[in-house]
């Protein structure tokens, strides 16, 4: 039975690498042979009449950047991480949700998360190279809280956990969700349909993740077996990055 459940699980994350590598190889390929043009829009990361009253120059900006390096990135680095989980590195995996705690996860969260929120403020028509910055620091600080959150609570009782580390890695995330809004409600009448619908999908997986987080660490009903929260994870990982990388592309 053990092994059975390890073969399901091993297929599980090979195709959940299968999905990413994909998306990696067709937006790469798209880009190549011009189908997609980037930057994704003309109100959006280009340097025109309209966005140089929005953003006032001299400033950094990043105003002609390929969004599909980024999208390649994060759907490869996906890619990679679900190969090695679903392979070289199953025994290791096992080993590790045995003692509820996934390290390998987080490290994974802490370059691609970050990456796609940038991508995320990006598409909200932020384009200064220092707010872009801060949202990449933002998240990744939001990251390794929640990293250690999982860490100090992983071989402890329920009722001797601390719930603090949570609640401190969702005020940085908050920030960046805020820096996001703000612009992107600014320039409403200009955003793309796809944006707004990529922002309610983020908006909403980021809500469920952080549910799922929490209990996860509460070990009640299915969340007691520690790969119910590892399999919403993984799913909600695949829905945010695939969403992000193609409405790059229809954009």
């Amino acid at each position: 039975l053990f092994n059975q459940k390890m073969q399901t699980f091993n297929y599980r994350q090979l195709s959940f690498s299968l999905v990413h590598l994909v998306s990696c190889a067709l937006v790469i390929a798209l880009a190549q042979v011009n189908v997609v043009s980037y930057p994704s829009s003309s109100l959006f990361l280009t340097y025109t009449n309209t966005t140089r009253v929005q953003f006032e120059a001299p400033q950094v900006l990043l105003t002609s950047f390929k969004l599909y390096i980024l999208s390649a990135f994060v759907s490869g680095l996906a890619g990679f991480y679900h190969l090695w989980c679903g392979s070289a590195g199953a025994v290791r995996y096992q080993q590790l949700t045995r003692k509820r705690e996934n390290p390998f996860r987080w490290i994974e969260a802490c370059l691609s998360v970050p990456v796609s929120m940038v991508m995320m403020a990006m598409l909200a028509g932020i384009v200064e190279f220092f707010t872009l910055f801060f949202v990449f620091l933002m998240t990744v600080a939001a990251v390794l809280f929640f990293f250690m959150f999982e860490n100090v609570n992983g071989t402890r009782d329920t009722f001797d956990k601390t719930y603090m580390l949570f609640y401190l890695g969702m005020i940085p995330l908050a920030a960046v969700w805020a820096c996001i809004l703000v612009n992107i409600c600014h320039h409403a009448s200009s955003a793309a349909v796809a944006i707004w619908c990529l922002l309610a999908v983020l908006v909403a997986s980021h809500i469920v993740m952080l549910v799922n987080m929490y209990l996860q660490q509460q070990e009640e009903g299915r969340w007691s077996n520690f790969m119910c929260g590892e399999m919403v994870f993984d799913v909600l990982f695949v829905v945010m990055k695939t969403s992000l990388v193609w409405i790059v592309v229809a954009v």
